[in-house]
């Protein structure tokens, strides 16, 4: 499947983008037993690499799961090597309006 989400919503996208990638960077912060989570997640947020603001798509990590649509970002796509691959997955009932017409018939929405 080609699209699944169109690029054109990628102003609309931002909040989910972003919560996605705080949830990345929480599960991490917490296992390694960070005292101020919600400090360092910021912090973690304020270094990745973006533009004006604006979080890219993946440039190739998009695809349809049980649970929802996995976003998966390369190793410097966004962040320096040491976060790895951002990877997270948004529920559809979230991120279901912007799902290609195709996507949403995979997913079983409408």
């Amino acid at each position: 499947m080609r699209d699944i989400l169109n690029p054109k919503d990628i102003k609309a996208l931002q909040p989910i983008l972003r919560s996605g990638l705080e949830s990345f960077f929480r599960k991490f912060d917490v296992v390694d037993g960070e005292k101020d989570v919600e400090g360092r997640i910021k912090a973690d947020m304020d270094n990745l690499f973006i533009e004006n603001g604006i979080i890219p798509l993946p440039k190739s990590g998009v695809y349809l799961s049980p649970e929802g649509v996995v976003f998966i970002y390369e190793q410097y796509e966004i962040g320096a090597y040491a976060i790895g691959t951002p990877t997270f997955t948004v529920p559809y009932n979230k991120i279901g309006k912007f799902l290609s017409a195709e996507a949403q018939c995979l997913a079983g929405i409408k």
